[in-house]
C-alpha cells in the first residue's frame, strides 16, 4: 500500500501541539495558548498556499511617513526586529536586547482569502506589533530551515470586505501562523 503525502503544515501543526516546549522553551505557556494550538480550523478561511499568511508589517514613528514592510523571506530579520521594536516577543532565536521604538502606529496583518460560503473573497486581519510573538522551530523540525512559529494575539478586521460579516469583526482572533521552509515544496519526502 502506497504511503500517504503528509504535508509539511499539518507535520509542523501536529509536532507543535505535542511537544510545545520546543518552540516556547521557558517562556510560559499559557492557557490561551494551548486552545489555540488545539484548535481545528475556522470554516470562513481557505487554507491554501495562499491563506492564511502573515503578509505585512506597516509602521509609522511620530513625524514620519507610513512605512510598508512586505514580510517575505529576504526582509524576515527586518520583519521581526520591527516586531520586537514595537514590544513584541522573538523567543529563541538568541538576540541581543532590541531596544523599544515609540511607534505612532505598527501593525501587522494577515491574508486570508474566504471559502466559498464565507461572504468574502479576501481581507486582513490586524494586530498590533506588542501582540506578536514569534518563535524559533527546533533543528529537528527540518535539516534546511526551522518550521518557525508566530502567534497573533486579539487581531480584528482591517478590510471593508470583513467589516460586513459579524461572525468576523464581532470578536477578536487569535492567529497562529507557521513557517515549513524556504521551498516551495509543501510535503514531505
Amino acid at each position: 500500500m502506497p504511503r500517504r503525502r503528509q504535508y509539511k503544515a499539518g507535520a509542523a501543526r501536529r509536532m507543535l501541539r505535542q511537544y510545545p516546549e520546543k518552540w516556547f522553551g521557558t517562556t510560559k505557556i499559557e492557557q490561551r495558548d494551548i486552545g489555540l494550538l488545539g484548535a481545528v480550523p475556522v470554516n470562513f478561511v481557505k487554507y491554501e498556499r495562499s491563506s492564511p499568511f502573515v503578509r505585512k508589517v506597516v509602521s509609522k514613528k511620530p513625524g514620519e511617513d507610513f512605512k510598508q514592510l512586505d514580510w517575505v523571506v529576504e526582509v524576515d530579520e527586518e520583519a521581526k526586529k520591527l516586531v520586537a521594536q514595537a514590544g513584541g516577543q522573538l523567543i529563541g532565536f538568541g538576540n541581543d536586547a532590541i531596544d523599544k521604538v515609540d511607534f505612532q502606529s505598527m501593525i501587522v496583518n494577515v491574508n486570508i482569502v474566504g471559502t466559498n460560503s464565507s461572504g468574502f473573497d479576501w481581507g486582513y486581519l490586524t494586530t498590533s506589533g506588542n501582540n506578536v510573538r514569534v518563535f524559533k522551530g527546533p533543528s529537528e523540525s527540518c535539516s534546511i530551515h526551522s518550521w518557525d512559529a508566530m502567534i497573533l494575539r486579539d487581531c480584528t478586521t482591517n478590510t471593508s470586505s470583513l467589516k460586513d460579516i459579524p461572525k468576523i469583526t464581532g470578536r477578536k482572533w487569535d492567529i497562529l501562523a507557521m513557517r515549513c521552509c524556504e521551498d516551495f515544496d509543501r510535503t514531505l519526502p
